[in-house]
């Protein structure tokens, strides 16, 4: 018993001197990071094109499926050849006024 407290003492000390050492090494790294102003600009660019480009890709998809459910939901309530025969008389029109403002 008295090694298996031993071991976990060990093992506690030595995990200790680890996040001691991975904290030093962090903050000289940032120190070393936040003085150099030029990466500090080309990163934080750099992270805000890539949001960017995120947000229009995330848009897209998200209204292609949008657009997708109201049009299957369109199309299951809407009597279609009503629409077809709107489209067809608006076609008509731009058909007459086309041969009426022909020389």
């Amino acid at each position: 018993m008295l090694t298996y407290r031993r071991r976990i003492e060990n093992l506690t000390n030595r995990i200790e001197k680890a996040l001691s050492k991975w904290e030093k090494i962090t903050v000289t790294e940032y120190e070393e990071y936040s003085r150099n102003k030029k990466k500090v600009l080309l990163f934080n660019f750099f992270l805000g094109v890539m949001r960017g480009v995120g947000f229009v890709i995330g848009a897209t998809i998200i209204s292609a499926i949008a657009l997708a459910i109201l049009a299957w939901l369109l199309s299951k309530t809407i009597n279609m050849p009503i629409i077809g025969k709107f489209i067809a008389t608006i076609v008509d029109y731009v058909k007459l006024y086309s041969q009426n403002m022909s020389p």
